[in-house]
């Protein structure tokens, strides 16, 4: 995923971590990176959520040596110490303008969006993707689901959507069949025992829709 570049769109899998890693992370991801189509990955995090430089700077050394984006969730300026390609962020106006500036142009810089609304406004800001959690419903219309929200968006819009929280193989076919262009992975695959296993079904269901 690179800023204002389709050139990688066809590389559809964003893995998310959990904000503290391990040895045994850290292998997971070496590994999942030399066999999945990865475009990027993002180190979560929060403001309770203490930061691991440590940790974001091997993971930022894996994404790079894989020519892979790395993405954190934190804020510009630490982002920018940590040399990462970009951010995520929620669904704020002022946030993406201050993060813009902060960071420039060639920043990738994705929003979390709970609406149409929301995406269509970032969207003219210039964020670089929106992102739909697979199982949440629109806050504009209760009865729209996240499926018909990113079909619509990619109807709509040539800016990349991201189905967000795809934990199954069951909703990475659907949010593919719905036209999303990355499958935001859980970062549940990094912390549980068959996580590795959920994630060859998740490659394994964007293989057979490619």
């Amino acid at each position: 995923m690179a800023s204002s570049d389709t050139s990688v769109m066809h590389r559809r899998i964003y893995l998310q971590l959990p904000p503290a890693g391990s040895a045994g992370t850290e292998a997971a991801l070496a590994g999942a990176l030399e066999r999945y189509p990865v475009a990027s990955v993002l180190l979560t995090g929060g403001e309770d959520i203490p930061f691991d430089a440590e940790w974001a700077n091997s993971v930022r050394r894996l994404c790079h040596l894989n020519d892979v984006a790395f993405l954190a969730e934190i804020s510009p300026e630490r982002a920018a110490e940590i040399e990462a390609d970009g951010i995520h962020i929620g669904a704020d106006p002022q946030a993406y303008k201050r993060a813009r500036q902060a960071l420039g142009k060639n920043a990738i810089i994705g929003t979390h969006c709970a609406s149409r609304h929301d995406a269509m406004v970032l969207a003219e800001l210039g964020t670089d993707y929106v992102a739909f959690t697979t199982q949440m419903q629109s806050m504009t219309q209760s009865d729209d689901p996240v499926p018909d929200l990113i079909e619509w968006w990619s109807e709509t819009f040539e800016i990349p959507s991201v189905a967000w929280n795809v934990g199954s193989a069951a909703d990475a076919a659907q949010a593919l069949k719905s036209g999303a262009d990355f499958l935001g992975i859980t970062k549940k695959c990094f912390e549980t025992d068959d996580g590795a296993a959920t994630l060859a079904e998740i490659a394994a269901a964007l293989e057979k829709a490619s």
